[in-house]
C-alpha cells in the first residue's frame, strides 16, 4: 500500500485543487489512487461542488469521501478557524473500497441490515476499517451502534463534520454527491489490517483516579493525595515500553 498527504491554505478553490494535486504527485507520481479522504473549511461551501468534481477529475479516483471541518491536520501542520483543505490518498491493492451514505432507514428494516445493504455485499470477507463522518452530534451514538451491528468487530474510525453553526450548514460528500445531513464513510475489505490510535498520539497510563479537591481547573488532590506525588509514583511503576517514552514525550495532566 502507498499513501500521500497534502494540505493547502489557498482560498481560491481552483488554486487549492492545483496545490493539493501538485503536492501529492510530487510524493507519488501521477498514478490513480484507489481511495481519497478530503476535509475542507466551510468557506469553500459555495464552490464545494466545483472543488470536489475538479479533484475527482484531476486525481482520477474511484472513491472519494469527505466533509467540512473547522480545523484540518496534515503533514505535521494543524490549521484551525481559517480556510484550508487537506487530502489523503491511498493505493490499496487487493482491497475493496465501498463508500456509503447513510440517512433515514425505511421502517421494518433493522439498523445493521440497513447499513449492510447500503455498503454492499461483504460476505466474501470481514470488513476491516470503517471511516466516516456525521453531521449531527446527537445522532453519533446511534451511528456507532448501527455500524457495530452491521460489521461486528470491525475497527471504526471517524468523527463529526464541523464548521457549521447549526444543522444543515455542514457538507458531506461521497464521490460527486454532496449532502447536508446524514453519515458518510467507506468500508474496506480484503488484504488489509488496520490498527486505530488516538489522533493526538496520547496513551493513558496508570490507574483511574478521582479528583478529590480542586478549584476550577486547578487540581489539588487526586484520590486524597498531592498530584505530584501520584504522578511520580505512577511513572516509577510504568511498564518498560511506557518508561522509555518519558525522555521523548511531554506529559499532559488534565
Amino acid at each position: 500500500m502507498r499513501f500521500a498527504s497534502a494540505i493547502t491554505t489557498k482560498t481560491d478553490w481552483t488554486e487549492a485543487v492545483e496545490d493539493l494535486t501538485l503536492q501529492m504527485r510530487r510524493q507519488w507520481g501521477a498514478g490513480r489512487p484507489d481511495f481519497v479522504l478530503m476535509f475542507v473549511h466551510p468557506q469553500f461551501i459555495p464552490e464545494i461542488e466545483h472543488l470536489v468534481e475538479s479533484l475527482l477529475s484531476t486525481l482520477g479516483t474511484r472513491n472519494l469521501v469527505g466533509c467540512t471541518a473547522s480545523g484540518v491536520i496534515g503533514n505535521q501542520e494543524e490549521i484551525e478557524r481559517k480556510p484550508a483543505c487537506r487530502c489523503w490518498r491511498a493505493n490499496c491493492r487487493r482491497v475493496k473500497v465501498q463508500p456509503f451514505i447513510s440517512r433515514r432507514r425505511p421502517r421494518g428494516i433493522q439498523r445493521g441490515q440497513f447499513l449492510a445493504i447500503q455498503t454492499g455485499d461483504h460476505t466474501g470477507g470481514q470488513p476491516e476499517p470503517v471511516a466516516g463522518g456525521r453531521s449531527v452530534l446527537d445522532q453519533a451514538v446511534q451511528l456507532v451502534q448501527e455500524l457495530s451491528e452491521a460489521f461486528p468487530g470491525a475497527p471504526l474510525i471517524g468523527g463529526l463534520a464541523s464548521g457549521g453553526r447549526q444543522p444543515g450548514e455542514n457538507r458531506l460528500f461521497v464521490n460527486d454527491e454532496i449532502y447536508e445531513e446524514g453519515a458518510i464513510g467507506a468500508v474496506l475489505t480484503g488484504n488489509i489490517v488496520l490498527h486505530t490510535i488516538v489522533s493526538q498520539g496520547c496513551k493513558p497510563i496508570g490507574e483511574p483516579l478521582t479528583v478529590t479537591r480542586a478549584d476550577k481547573n486547578l487540581i489539588f488532590e487526586l484520590g486524597g493525595r498531592p498530584p505530584g506525588t501520584v504522578l511520580q509514583e505512577m511513572l516509577r511503576n510504568c511498564r518498560r515500553p511506557t518508561s522509555n517514552w518519558r525522555g521523548r514525550r511531554c506529559f499532559w495532566v488534565a
